[in-house]
């Protein structure tokens, strides 16, 4: 993705946090902070929010959450994500 489209994600997703509640915030920050960043970036966005960071979530983690959102787009979608899933925890 190109740093233009990235600025521009980001900026709509910083629009759309102002009017989202709390736990939404925290959701995305968290989830942020936990990916592959450099540890200025994760100290920076602890230090500025006091959330901190899930330590399990490497590039490999990152690709399988983006293709799962990616992937559902309906009820039946998430219910066929949730039948397997459900086999392994």
């Amino acid at each position: 993705m190109s740093r233009k489209k990235i600025e521009e994600t980001a900026e709509k997703l910083g629009t759309w946090m102002a009017s989202e509640p709390k736990e939404f915030n925290e959701f995305v920050l968290k989830l942020l902070s936990s990916l592959p960043l450099s540890e200025n970036t994760i100290n920076d966005i602890e230090n500025t929010t006091g959330i901190e960071r899930w330590d399990f979530i490497g590039w490999k983690e990152q690709e399988l959450i983006e293709n799962m959102l990616k992937s559902i787009e309906n009820q039946m979608d998430g219910k066929i994500f949730w039948n397997k899933l459900k086999k392994v925890i």
